[in-house]
């Protein structure tokens, strides 16, 4: 049964095989001291109890509405639930996670004080942590793009779509789906590939701004042997960081960021730990570039080595005597070293641990 009212929140929750974590899940959602939204629960064909254990609250609560497909993959659930959603906000919450009484209430907050900033929140993989910070007060911090991306490079927070708030009519607008080819235990990526498409669409009429919620609210359970990182795991051990491939022209791009994130992000960059993580960013990635020219045998843009960008970027860790392994092949500004190097990184030879090590006891410092 549906609510009279037009919630303002969507929240959708693919469904299968988790009739264990599933009453955790749900409770977690009801208890929401925000009042105006709809569950969608999306039973993707689920062989266990789940099925019976969505419809019974569906019975019991009126915000509950329910979807029973076939199997088809975590993406066709988020897509159903998509299909269905009549909110003009969207969370996605996974069967097996669970959320803080006042996560959405909080999160839209934000949002409707900040129309035009993508709201996200920090998360936890302790669940004690949950109730031990639940009494903390609102909070929020107002953050620009690269320091989002630095934070995404420090924290690992990056793509997952549990622990952002979408506009449902930016999806709407654009027409966003999860990829159904993605999604698998084999092919994972499906956060990753719909998250970059929002915020490209998102964004493209206005400022990369976000608001983010520094206390977790967001349990992410790591435990469920039946979860796709779990099986994934099981099936082909721990995750490994897939070999980059060249890519045309990234050195020039790469600079020409860097020359306008030096001067329009100048505060971030001069930051004593927020940017030692950005120049760290920034000398792998101008490396990558250096690898993706020899590779590619292209050549790099004047200055890309020994350039007054590269320049900043070195004295600034010199200044903090706190370097990175990258620091000695462009501080001798030997284009052929630094791509080497990241070639040594990017197939995790044992010459970039040697190399790294060797720099550590000339120079000393600290090293990240």
């Amino acid at each position: 049964m549906q609510s009279e009212q037009t919630p303002l929140v969507s929240v959708i929750v693919p469904v299968w095989n988790c009739e264990k974590f599933l009453p955790r899940c749900v409770d977690s959602i009801l208890a929401q001291t925000w009042p105006e939204f709809e569950l969608i629960l999306v039973d993707d064909g689920s062989p266990d109890g789940c099925g019976a254990i969505c419809d019974s609250y569906a019975k019991r609560d009126s915000r509950v509405r329910v979807i029973h497909k076939p199997n088809g993959g975590v993406s066709t659930a988020r897509n159903a639930g998509l299909d269905a959603a009549v909110g003009l906000y969207l969370f996605f919450v996974d069967a097996d996670d669970a959320i803080e009484a006042h996560l959405i209430e909080y999160a839209m907050r934000s949002q409707l004080a900040h129309p035009d900033r993508l709201v996200m929140w920090d998360l936890t993989l302790d669940e004690a942590e949950l109730a031990r910070r639940a009494a903390e007060p609102f909070a929020e911090t107002l953050m620009r793009g690269l320091e989002v991306q630095m934070m995404f490079t420090s924290k690992g927070q990056g793509v997952q779509v549990w622990n952002k708030l979408f506009q449902a009519g930016c999806v709407r607008k654009f027409g966003m789906r999860f990829d159904k080819e993605l999604g698998y235990e084999h092919n994972l990526s499906e956060d990753e590939v719909f998250f970059q498409q929002y915020e490209k669409n998102f964004f493209s009429d206005k400022p990369r701004l976000y608001t983010y919620l520094p206390v977790p609210r967001y349990y992410h359970e790591m435990h469920n042997p039946e979860s796709l990182v779990t099986r994934y795991e099981a099936r082909y051990g721990q995750f490994k960081r897939e070999a980059d491939r060249p890519e045309p022209g990234y050195a020039a791009r790469i600079l020409a960021e860097l020359r306008q994130n030096l001067t329009e992000y100048a505060d971030l960059f001069a930051d004593p730990d927020k940017g030692f993580v950005t120049i760290r960013h920034y000398l792998r990635c101008l490396a990558y570039g250096a690898w993706c020219a020899r590779e590619l045998g292209e050549s790099l843009p004047a200055g890309y080595i020994r350039g007054p960008e590269v320049t900043a970027l070195l004295d600034g860790l010199l200044a903090r005597r706190r370097y990175t392994p990258y620091y000695l092949p462009f501080r001798l500004g030997s284009a052929a070293l630094v791509a080497a190097m990241y070639g040594w990184d990017n197939a995790q030879n044992a010459w970039y641990y040697r190399l790294a090590l060797l720099q550590k006891l000339l120079i000393g410092g600290r090293w990240g």
